[in-house]
């Protein structure tokens, strides 16, 4: 017997259909009252569990239908309901409890029911796993906030001053020899986000009083923002360097191993627009990410024990404020520059001038010419041998790049720790340049 997989129009029918709404109700209000049971059976006080949360969500949706179709007041009526039962329950039980969380919970399933009926379908079971993750994080949050003062929201205030409310304002266009507002700032919220991801990560470490909990706090910190942005971590590791000159070691660690994280993310950009470039590039980069590591190991283990002689864990750490308008506006405009800069070689030479351009633009960005030189080649635009060398190349000069915002942010002894990095980016990008040609 065949199998015969359902149609788009079927597929759609079943999903606007009533019986789809309130199974996706009856799901969304399980997973939220899973774990106001579970929350119940640890010994705290909650009238709503695993059966009823469902029935409110379903609820909620039901309510939706009959003022949809029939009674108009029916749904602000249960809402009044809703709220007159959670109020009545929480008045009965105040002696016992001290919050409304199970109330508020109560009032959210029943409105994430009544957006399953008007079919926004993907909104209600975001909003139900978010709503379940802060309620099953509840000591995690509460020990997380009792670390925080007032300067930490002024911090988060100010990230989403950079991130939310600058960002969207700027204009997505070229104003002047290839310089985009909107591609500058996007940088300039990377960095901010390392710094803030990293800010918040030394505080809850240092809070524990215990150098691996900080070393490990730096690493994390390093390895996640590599991915997204070696410049970044590099860039937001080298300032924290002067704030605390006794984990330099540890940080310069952080700040290799987010240069590894970056060589193994250009390796899987490329392979994904050109899978045919995968195996040459394994064994070019295979070996500087094994190199960044053993050095990461080899600096970290040298320094360690001058590390633990200065620095003591017991007085925590000096951690200021990592959203510094001056350094944000100073990397906005270097990086504008080295755009700006980019853009003026390509107009002197031309489109001939391609092993040039990877690397004027490796200066600024290695994602984009990844991208584009994996796409020429998938196409049938460009060489293997050619793409594969502009991708090197461009990996080298944004190293290099990199390694000038260390030397000009970090300490004296990040500085001289770096010259150990600029001599393996060297001797990698030459070896591997010889490798290509020969």
């Amino acid at each position: 017997m065949e199998l015969t997989l359902p149609s788009e129009e079927s597929l759609q029918l079943l999903f606007q259909s009533l019986e789809f709404k309130f199974f996706l109700s009856l799901l969304v209000g399980f997973l939220i009252g899973l774990e106001r049971e579970i929350r119940g059976k640890l010994g705290q006080d909650v009238f709503a569990g695993v059966r009823t949360f469902p029935l409110i969500a379903v609820l909620g949706t039901l309510s939706a239908l009959v003022s949809d179709r029939y009674l108009p007041a029916f749904l602000p009526l249960s809402y009044a309901g809703i709220i007159l039962l959670s109020t009545v329950n929480y008045y009965l039980g105040l002696e016992r409890r001290t919050g409304i969380t199970t109330e508020v919970a109560v009032f959210l399933t029943f409105t994430l029911g009544v957006l399953i009926y008007y079919g926004y379908y993907y909104e209600a079971a975001l909003f139900a796993v978010v709503v379940t993750f802060l309620l099953a994080t509840k000591r995690v949050l509460e020990s997380f906030a009792s670390l925080l003062d007032k300067e930490d929201v002024f911090v988060i205030l100010q990230f989403l001053v950079v991130s939310v409310l600058v960002y969207p304002l700027l204009p997505d266009e070229e104003l002047f020899y290839g310089i985009n507002p909107k591609t500058v700032w996007k940088f300039v919220v990377l960095v901010s986000a390392v710094g803030f991801l990293g800010y918040f990560l030394l505080k809850v470490y240092s809070a524990k009083r215990r150098t691996e909990a900080i070393v490990k706090s730096i690493l994390i910190t390093g390895l996640l923002g590599g991915s997204v942005s070696s410049t970044a971590v590099t860039l937001s590791f080298a300032r924290l360097s002067r704030e605390v000159p006794q984990l330099t070691a540890v940080l310069f660690a952080g700040i290799v191993l987010a240069w590894a994280a970056m060589a193994v993310r250009v390796v899987v950009l490329a392979a994904a627009f050109a899978p045919a470039l995968w195996p040459t590039l394994l064994k070019l980069f295979v070996p500087f990410v094994a190199a960044t590591v053993a050095l990461a190991l080899w600096t970290y283990a040298r320094h360690r024990r001058e590390t633990a002689a200065d620095f003591d864990p017991r007085r925590g750490l000096p951690i200021k404020n990592p959203i510094s308008w001056t350094e944000i506006l100073q990397f906005a405009a270097f990086y504008a520059a080295v755009s700006a800069l980019a853009r003026y070689l390509y107009e002197q030479f031309g489109s001939g001038g391609l092993l040039l351009l990877s690397i004027t633009s490796g200066f600024v960005d290695v994602d984009p010419v990844t991208v584009a030189l994996a796409q020429m080649y998938s196409k049938g635009q460009l060489e293997a041998a050619a793409a594969t060398l502009g991708i090197l190349l461009a990996t080298v000069a944004n190293n290099f790049f990199k390694a000038l915002y260390a030397l000009t942010f970090g300490n004296a002894r990040m500085r001289r720790l770096m010259f150990y990095l600029l001599i393996l980016n060297l001797l990698y990008g030459l070896g591997a340049v010889l490798y290509l040609l020969l």
